[in-house]
């Protein structure tokens, strides 16, 4: 017996005049929401904070954030950018207003998007050169601030930590 878990994919499927199975064979389960008891793992922003993922950098340089109205969180490589900085908060500055304004931005979905930023003095290599400066692309995420916690934040992240 196959199982068919909504009610719109049965109809789509009853649209296909050239389709093989028997419709008699397909069961229709109800749309059932996740509850606490399907979850295997979860890996906290409080936890990722604790063990140094994450940072929040709206904490340590919010008027460098102040282009987001949501708390904004760094991962540790991205954090790595800004620590051979002689002005920090000009990185942080830098990074988060190109994720909002920057030419090459592209939305990836409509909460995630992938910029580029210049950052020099760092130890990472870069995923390009421009102009002769060392270029980088990030990602920048909204969603929940944890998983108890469904109000907005704000996630910067290379690509490989998406």
């Amino acid at each position: 017996m196959i199982k068919i878990v909504t009610v719109q994919l049965v109809q789509n499927l009853k649209k296909l005049s050239s389709f093989a199975i028997s419709f008699a064979d397909i069961k229709v389960l109800p749309n059932k929401t996740m509850n606490e008891s399907d979850v295997i793992f979860t890996y906290t922003r409080s936890e990722a904070i604790d063990d140094g993922e994450q940072t929040c950098i709206s904490e340590l340089y919010p008027s460098d954030c102040r282009v987001f109205k949501y708390p904004v969180y760094f991962t540790r490589k991205v954090m790595s950018l800004i620590e051979n900085s002689h002005h920090p908060g000009g990185v942080v500055w830098d990074i988060c207003y190109m994720s909002v304004k920057s030419p090459s931005r592209i939305e990836l979905s409509p909460s995630t998007v992938k910029f580029s930023v210049i950052i020099e003095n760092t130890q990472i290599k870069p995923d390009f050169i421009e102009d002769g400066c060392p270029c980088y692309t990030l990602i920048s995420q909204v969603g929940a601030t944890d998983f108890d916690d469904p109000s907005p934040a704000v996630t910067v992240m290379f690509r490989d930590e998406i």
